[in-house]
């Protein structure tokens, strides 16, 4: 899966997986309905919105 920042003033991201692409609002707080919605579409887990350092780390990534 990947994700865009579209427009970071208007919280705009475009998600990708395989042949699926779609452009949502993300703001600060994600209702259930909405990390329901991702983890069916998209296969996020709804943990890593709860608990961000238990998300994947990028390889140039470095934990502080």
């Amino acid at each position: 899966m990947d994700v865009y920042c579209q427009d970071s003033q208007s919280a705009m991201f475009v998600l990708t997986k395989g042949n699926v692409t779609e452009a949502r609002k993300i703001t600060e707080f994600v209702g259930r309905r909405t990390l329901h919605y991702l983890q069916r579409k998209f296969d996020v887990p709804i943990h890593h919105f709860y608990h961000p350092l238990k998300a994947p780390q990028l390889p140039d990534e470095s934990v502080q």
